[in-house]
């Protein structure tokens, strides 16, 4: 679709960052809508005692980065793709970075967007400053 639609356009994309599961939903529209947990209830499911959750969620993620790190390398795909390395931005779990199991906090948005739009201003010079 790129190639008929948007021959000179960019994909940009990131690598997920840790996410730890956990059984709190996310609430939005000022609390009126509840949904999630997304990643916890599967892990359960499965019978995954709770210790290996994160140590499960990273080998997936970390491996989820390596391909799409390897995938931006390719000659021609990297022409195109453009990986933004967030791994490690935000803390796993931790309240001030997450909303909820995989939403982050303003300020956690914050932080992921300092450096996902610094990767599109070098692609594209004349976006306005951050």
């Amino acid at each position: 679709l790129c190639e008929e639609y948007a021959p000179n356009a960019k994909i940009v994309s990131h690598t997920y960052d840790l996410v730890k599961p956990r059984p709190k939903s996310a609430k939005f529209v000022a609390g009126l809508i509840a949904t999630g947990p997304w990643i916890y209830p599967y892990l359960v499911q499965k019978g995954i005692p709770e210790a290996l959750h994160l140590p499960v969620i990273s080998v997936l993620l970390n491996s989820l980065e390596e391909r799409l790190l390897e995938t931006a390398a390719d000659p021609i795909a990297g022409q195109r793709l453009h990986v933004v390395a967030t791994q490690g931005t935000l803390r796993p779990g931790h309240g001030s970075d997450w909303k909820d199991e995989i939403h982050p906090t303003p300020s956690g948005f914050k932080r992921l967007t300092r450096i996902y739009y610094a990767k599109m201003r070098e692609l594209e010079p004349r976006l306005p400053a951050f």
